[in-house]
């Protein structure tokens, strides 16, 4: 028995594997959840950025103010549903006056894309809470192309 106890006390770091993997899995894992989440918030950033680029894109293309925020509109939404994005809120503004630009002047349309993001459907980890996502992308008119 004495051996035994002996034995026992000779050997001080048994066990301790499994307390340390204990110890640094939990802040580990949650590290790897966080880091999932901003890969997933940076993704959903990327494609409010290229909406954005589409809605002003769509509405340098257009005659007339109401046709070109129609077109920025659809063409936003368009490419967030097909990045995946789900809006709570979406909000489409355009800057069209380069529209009504002489022929033979560049005209500018800037499109302002907004967007709404349930955290907790965005990074899927349910985090509580939501972040509004703002992209604005500036294209040029054809300068000579047809005004309305």
């Amino acid at each position: 028995m004495l051996a035994r106890i002996r034995h026992l006390l000779s050997r001080p770091e048994r066990g301790t594997s499994t307390l340390e993997v204990a110890a640094w899995g939990v802040p580990m894992a949650l590290f790897l959840v966080l880091m999932g989440a901003s890969v997933r918030m940076m993704t959903a950033e990327q494609a409010v950025q290229s909406a954005a680029a589409s809605a002003a894109r769509a509405a340098s293309f257009e005659s007339t103010d109401a046709a070109a925020a129609d077109a920025a509109r659809a063409f936003a939404h368009s490419s967030l549903q097909q990045s995946g994005v789900e809006c709570a809120g979406m909000n489409v503004t355009i800057q069209a006056v380069g529209l009504q630009a002489a022929i033979g002047t560049i005209g500018r349309v800037t499109a302002h894309v907004s967007c709404t993001v349930d955290l907790a459907r965005a990074a899927l980890v349910g985090l509580p809470g939501s972040r509004e996502l703002r992209a604005s992308v500036t294209v040029p008119v054809d300068a000579f192309r047809e005004r309305g």
